[in-house]
């Protein structure tokens, strides 16, 4: 930041997250020095032209009142997904970060491909995946991150929207939440679909438009508001813009559609505080099945 002269009546803006007094050299009218024990007032504002007002501190009175830099240190990196009703309890007690496989108490429904949500103690922020399943031993596809004692609850959990079959009168709802005590600051959404021919922008995916569409909402402080409704590509390009049309490699694989939506391109964060049991939902109200898959992932940080 440059010196300059201030004159009263002048206006100055300054970079945020600095502890050190401005550098501005007071002057009269008549362009002579003044005497600095009784300065003119400066006045201060944000890009906006908002006046910055003080306010005390622990560092002292007249602190301005800035916004710290929105930097945080804890990703938040969940898929919406759903909690089917094949449940059960941990037989084994687990140790954070050293175990990748888990004994239930009955592992009846769960098999290779699904993915588990395991919490009551602790609470897994991502699914994993599993690998096999022996006897009542369920082999993952990664480390746990937290201890859970003998009696935690498993639950199997659903990803890919792909397999759902939802309607009007009875869509299936996705979620994603934050646990007890934590609060999101939602940044972006993030989502893929693959699918066995090429899409465009008047498919969804690569299957026909859809009647009814993949509604958004949000639910925060208990009130709904529903962000959009995807019935096909054009309608999530018209929303996020970053929409791509991923073509097969050498011939083989699979075709898809990906994109990201992120938020604070509108200015805004989405925050959710578990509080008031606020959360992010997706419904599926068509049968989309004949997706091989459909996943969406929201990303963020926490926040207060």
């Amino acid at each position: 930041m440059s010196e300059r002269h201030a004159r009263e009546g002048d206006t100055k803006q300054v970079a945020t997250g600095t502890t050190t007094p401005l550098p501005v050299q007071q002057y009269t009218g008549s362009d002579a020095p003044v005497d600095n024990t009784n300065p003119l007032p400066v006045i201060m504002t944000d890009a906006n032209g908002v006046p910055l007002t003080s306010h005390t501190t622990t560092y002292g009175t007249n602190a301005l009142d800035i916004h710290v830099a929105d930097v945080h240190h804890t990703l938040i990196d969940q898929f919406v997904h759903v909690h089917t009703t094949t449940v059960t309890t941990l037989a084994v007690a687990v140790t954070g970060g050293l175990t990748n496989s888990i004994t239930v108490a009955d592992s009846t429904g769960f098999v290779a491909g699904d993915f588990v949500h395991i919490n009551t103690t602790a609470v897994e922020k991502t699914h994993p995946k599993i690998i096999s399943v022996v006897g009542n031993v369920i082999q993952l596809d990664r480390y746990l991150d937290f201890d859970h004692p003998i009696g935690d609850t498993v639950t199997l959990a659903r990803l890919n929207m792909a397999t759902t079959v939802g309607t009007l009168a009875a869509p299936i709802v996705y979620g994603a939440e934050p646990e007890n005590g934590e609060i999101w600051h939602v940044t972006r959404l993030l989502f893929e679909m693959t699918h066995s021919v090429a899409g465009d922008l008047g498919k969804f995916g690569g299957i026909a438009a859809l009647a009814n569409g993949v509604v958004i909402r949000v639910f925060t402080g208990g009130v709904y508001t529903t962000l959009t409704n995807w019935k096909d590509n054009s309608h999530i390009k018209t929303d996020m813009y970053d929409v791509a049309f991923d073509t097969r490699s050498g011939g083989g694989g699979t075709y898809g559609t990906t994109g990201r939506w992120t938020l604070g391109r509108a200015g805004v964060v989405a925050r959710l505080d578990a509080a008031t049991s606020d959360r992010i939902e997706v419904y599926i109200q068509d049968d989309i099945s004949a997706l091989l898959s459909f996943t969406l992932k929201v990303q963020g940080h926490f926040g207060e």
